[in-house]
């Protein structure tokens, strides 16, 4: 097997490279030890998404890793995936147990495709092993083109919803449905679900009576809520869906039912939820930027679910306390893994825009857009990981980019751009004294306006920074218990080690003039795009089927590669229409 290259630059240096940076833990002294491979898990999948968990014993210095290649089935060509990541089983937060293994996902995949994954478990002390899988992921949520189609009025919805089939088209007319849908144990199947459809977009309106909720999907499957207009009142949530499975939830206007009430919720951690598609959607809330403690404390979540296989995609969401939340707990027999979160555009996020918090195995959040937050993404904590959080755009985060409270453990951050003022004025900044675990940060942008750079009041064990750009500012950051103070960023590589390959930079960077964000009202969302020959521009790390499809002798820093096309944010075009932006084809490293 050899890796092809790239206008001069050598995959397999680069992955090699990858290989040694993070995995090997090399601030913990353990002795040697064969790999002993044990079962490999495979996730839950989503429609563009597959991951895996391949546990191991025995790898007592943990110096194993493991090549992931992937191809269609029937197809000749393998292309490599990013490695999968070595989940250090040590100093879970909350006194989690959490096995020893290798986990990783592969983006950007065909929906209702079969793959095979080729997986090489390689350790230099002994027992490395070659094993293929196959996975196929799941279809894009439709009806049947052979569908039964029935007509409703909004005053026999439910008892037309009752009688339904599966493998039923409910159209509903314009008007208004008042109180309580109640859609709980309605069993469709995934090729034959029930569909509740706005006859026309958005005319139909689903109206709580001051009730808990205004739609009631518990232990319900594959039902689909389409063109609908939900909302309060309503004291908990505008949709519940506990237990549920096969939710789709797309199209929709839904607001916040109430001063507290959630927009989608699945908060129940003994009822946890399965296989969600929440698309397309527009979630207003109540909440006014940018005051988070108006409402005396009430936390009103415009989508709050748990479980696995959840994807939560190209939705806007504004004005609530949070956008997007994993439903958090430290039950040890809590588990939130294999959840997409991408391309949502996100505005007047109180607290947290999005919070994995609780998350475990291959949580991936990736190419959203979050303007005026209290934090980006919030991580408090991660079970061992990996959580996936790249190609973000964050502008106005008030306390920081990254909440990295409660030792988070195995939390991968790649080409993120971030741009904030606030207090303090650090680009990056980690504002706790608890601990972050076996963490990377690679090739993203961090701006800020201020004396700091980087400032952590946290230790950083086991983790790596490099081949990120900051602004220009002293340092101050605990590195495996050494406090570095430096003056600058080539000082900070000197005293800790890190940044080898990092840069400073400034706003100039952009192509187009952008401010730091020092007011407090309403922003909109600038445009990102880098200027030619910017320091930025060439200065990346490959990371295969994240960022190869690279323009140029290298990926750029940020979120945006310039001459690519950014991405698609918030809702796309109707469900019966075909997407402006279909998912894209796989990219990764070709192997001949």
């Amino acid at each position: 097997m050899k890796p092809t290259t790239k206008e001069g630059v050598s995959f397999s240096v680069a992955l090699g490279g990858l290989l040694v940076l993070g995995l090997g833990f090399p601030g913990a002294a353990r002795a040697a030890g064969p790999v002993t491979p044990g079962a490999i898990i495979a996730e839950t999948p989503t429609v563009t998404t597959l991951g895996v968990r391949w546990l191991v014993q025995d790898d007592d210095n943990r110096d194993a890793s493991c090549l992931v290649q992937y191809r269609r089935v029937g197809e000749t060509t393998w292309f490599e995936a990013l490695p999968l990541f070595y989940v250090d089983p040590d100093g879970i937060a909350s006194g989690r147990v959490v096995d020893q293994m290798l986990a990783g996902s592969i983006f950007d995949l065909d929906p209702n495709t079969t793959y095979e994954l080729r997986l090489t478990l390689d350790d230099p002390d002994g027992g490395g092993e070659q094993r293929t899988v196959t996975q196929t992921t799941r279809r894009v949520p439709q009806a049947p083109a052979d569908a039964t189609v029935v007509q409703a009025t909004p005053g026999d919805l439910q008892g037309t919803v009752n009688a339904a089939a599966p493998g039923t088209i409910i159209e509903i007319s314009a008007g208004t449905f008042t109180g309580m849908l109640d859609l709980r144990w309605i069993a469709a199947t995934a090729s034959q679900p029930i569909v509740l459809r706005g006859a026309e977009d958005h005319q139909t309106v689903l109206e709580g009576n001051g009730g808990s909720y205004v739609v009631h999907a518990s232990n319900s499957e594959h039902i689909y809520l389409e063109r609908l207009v939900i909302r309060g009142p309503a004291t908990n949530a505008a949709v519940v869906a506990n237990n549920a499975v096969g939710l789709v939830v797309r199209d929709c206007r839904i607001s916040a039912p109430s001063a507290g009430g959630h927009g989608i919720a699945n908060a129940d951690i003994q009822q946890p939820g399965e296989d969600f598609y929440i698309v397309d959607n527009v979630l207003n809330g109540v909440r006014n930027w940018p005051d988070p403690y108006q409402t005396g404390g009430v936390d009103p979540v415009a989508i709050n679910v748990n479980g696995k296989g959840h994807v939560i995609a190209y939705n806007l969401i504004t004005a609530w306390n949070t956008a997007v939340q994993l439903a958090d707990r430290t039950d040890a027999f809590y588990t939130a893994e294999s959840i997409d979160i991408h391309n949502n555009d996100i505005h007047q996020a109180l607290a947290s825009a999005i919070e994995p918090d609780g998350g475990t195995h291959n949580i991936r959040i990736y190419r959203n857009r979050i303007t005026d937050c209290l934090f980006g993404v919030s991580t408090q904590p991660i079970y061992g990981g990996p959580a996936y959080i790249f190609q973000n755009v964050i502008y106005n985060p008030k306390r920081g980019a990254f909440k990295n409270n409660n030792e988070p453990s195995g939390v991968l951050h790649y080409h993120n751009t971030s741009i904030r003022s606030g207090d303090p004025l650090a680009a990056f900044l980690h504002a706790t004294d608890r601990p972050v675990r076996n963490s990377i940060y690679m090739n993203n942008l961090f701006l800020g306006q201020g004396s700091r750079a980087i400032e952590s009041w946290g230790n950083y064990i086991d983790c790596e920074l490099d081949h990120n750009a900051y602004s220009a500012g002293d340092i101050r950051f605990t590195k495996d218990g050494v406090t570095c103070d430096a003056d600058d960023l080539a000082h900070f590589t000197t005293l800790c080690g890190l940044e080898s390959h990092g840069i400073t930079v400034d706003l100039s960077v952009f192509a187009q003039s952008i401010s730091f964000p020092v007011t407090i009202e309403e922003h909109e969302p600038p445009d990102i795009g880098l200027r030619p020959g910017s320091p930025p521009v060439d200065a990346g790390f490959v990371l295969p089927n994240l960022n190869d499809g690279f323009l140029g002798a290298a990926p750029d820093l940020g979120a945006y590669e310039l001459g690519a096309a950014p991405p698609v944010y918030g809702p796309r075009t109707g469900p019966d229409d075909p997407p402006k932006n279909p998912p894209p084809p796989p990219v990764g490293l070709e192997v001949r």
